[in-house]
């Protein structure tokens, strides 16, 4: 009886450390999303870029774990690729833990890109790590976070996300949009989510919101005013996910 009684009481506590130390790890990604903004006039650090992998004809900059690691903004694994505009980044020499940044602490070990897309908040997919490599340096960063982002997203009617892949296709007409956004653009941001337990982009798709907390209830978010919070995965997303 005593231990029916116990097992439980350890699960939940062990739940609440894990969150807690999922919400400082988004903590210190703000701290290196603010620091990038105020060496670049203000602008918040690109999301992802199209890139060799892609079949684009440029070299991209990858993603924006693949800036800030780069930049030394914070401290994270980095694989060194085989050839400049491999998608498949070589870690075997590298240990991840839950002292990386970039590690959910209620994450699995597992690349998303091999088996597809989360189809549900609780999908374990969305546990997952997604992973972008730079053409310009031949290097790359897992990641258990996601940004609030999607390719395509004013051009399809949609309304705007506060990161940018770029360049933003306009599939009309082919035109190019590398325009990023400046921090100084966001209205309401203690409700404007950036980052947040998910897969790889937000790409206005629900099921890339994961619960991974709270027993597969709850999602981390990191907020444009550099707080963090936990949230009902179930309210997700809202209005407030959206650029004002």
């Amino acid at each position: 009886m005593l231990v029916a009684i116990l097992i439980p009481a350890v699960l939940t506590a062990r739940q609440h450390v894990l969150t807690a130390k999922c919400l400082a790890h988004l903590h210190q990604i703000g701290i290196a999303i603010d620091a990038y903004a105020i060496d670049n006039d203000n602008s918040l650090v690109p999301g992802d870029y199209y890139g060799l992998a892609d079949g684009w004809p440029l070299p991209g900059a990858g993603s924006w774990e693949d800036i800030l690691a780069d930049g030394n903004y914070f401290p994270a694994p980095i694989g060194k690729s085989t050839f400049k505009g491999s998608r498949e980044v070589n870690f075997n020499d590298l240990t991840f833990d839950n002292d990386n940044l970039l590690r959910c602490p209620s994450g699995l070990d597992e690349d998303v890109a091999d088996y597809g897309l989360p189809v549900k908040q609780v999908d374990a997919l969305g546990m997952f790590f997604s992973l972008r490599s730079s053409d310009i340096t031949g290097t790359g960063v897992r990641s258990w976070y996601a940004c609030n982002m999607s390719p395509y997203q004013e051009f399809y009617g949609g309304r705007p996300l506060p990161f940018k892949f770029l360049p933003d296709i306009n599939p009309q007409n082919w035109s190019y949009d590398y325009t990023i956004n400046r921090l100084s653009k966001f209205h309401n941001s203690s409700s404007l989510p950036l980052i947040f337990d998910g897969c790889w982009m937000f790409w206005d798709n629900a099921p890339n919101i994961n619960a991974r907390h709270g027993g597969n209830t709850q999602t981390n978010i990191l907020f444009a005013d550099w707080h963090c919070e936990t949230q009902a995965t179930s309210t997700l997303p809202n209005d407030n996910w959206y650029v004002n």
